[in-house]
């Protein structure tokens, strides 16, 4: 489970099929292929009727399979939030190490 913002829990294959319709809308029949999500999973993930109208728009097509899934502006919020803390958190780890390494060259140096 991920934590993506005011409250909400995302799940691996949630957040997996955010993010590939964050880099581009995508038609049923691609959801394999570009979400890497087998059909058991984006039909479970596309069945959560709440996550569906919360994050996610649908344009129907005559076909199913080629009926196109974009992100709403609530779902692109979510994947830029957890983007942006993943930004930050490597940030804080980067200098953490910075200020481990400098606290041991000055133990070094003191001996």
């Amino acid at each position: 489970m991920y934590y993506a913002d005011n409250g909400i829990f995302l799940s691996d294959k949630q957040l997996k099929l955010l993010n590939a319709l964050y880099k581009s809308d995508l038609m049923l029949k691609e959801f394999e292929q570009k979400a890497d999500l087998i059909y058991e999973d984006w039909l479970e993930v596309l069945h959560l009727e709440d996550y569906l109208q919360r994050f996610i728009e649908v344009t129907e097509q005559n076909d199913p399979m080629q009926t196109i899934f974009h992100l709403n502006s609530e779902g692109r919020a979510i994947i830029e939030a957890i983007k942006s803390r993943r930004r930050e958190n490597l940030i804080n780890r980067l200098l953490s190490i910075f200020a481990i390494l400098i606290s041991i060259a000055t133990w070094i140096k003191q001996l």
